[in-house]
């Protein structure tokens, strides 16, 4: 699990559906509708492709660090946004185990990196107190790939 040192990357599943594939299927991913394999493109050249596709920089900068700074060994967590009909969302914590790869089968989430999920569901007051904030509450609006900064301190002995 996560140590304070680490910081964590929330990536919203923003469905139920979704939030399922991720666990079964061992991933995290995003899409925004990108149908092009991203493979190999530098941060420039994702920003520029994305760009030339209509997308915001605030999106680009979502895919390059899904791409680029999400490396092996780091963390990410994960459930679905509140009032999307599920009251009693769990939380589920990740470590990435596999860099970004595109997935076309998978038509909500093509652009994936590959996750060991842990077994825990966590509460959102059990998330809280297990990686020492609130994943959700930085801000009014989380972006889908925002990064949850956990200062010092380890976790559950980490």
């Amino acid at each position: 699990m996560p140590t304070r040192e680490s910081n964590v990357t929330l990536i919203w599943a923003h469905s139920l559906q979704r939030y399922a594939v991720f666990l079964r299927e061992r991933i995290a991913g995003i899409d925004f509708g990108v149908r092009r394999d991203l493979t190999g493109m530098s941060e420039n050249e994702v920003r520029a492709t994305l760009k030339d596709l209509g997308l915001t920089t605030l999106v680009s900068s979502e895919f390059n660090r899904l791409i680029h700074r999400m490396p092996v060994g780091s963390y990410v967590v994960t459930t679905v946004p509140k009032g999307l009909g599920w009251e009693d969302r769990k939380w589920s914590v990740g470590q990435v185990t596999g860099g970004y790869a595109f997935r076309p089968e998978i038509p909500h989430d093509r652009h994936t990196i590959q996750v060991r999920w842990f077994d825990e569901r966590y509460t959102d007051d059990g998330i809280i107190k297990e990686i020492g904030t609130d994943p959700s509450g930085r801000r009014l609006a989380v972006n889908s790939l925002d990064v949850v900064y956990i200062p010092g301190g380890k976790v559950n002995g980490g």
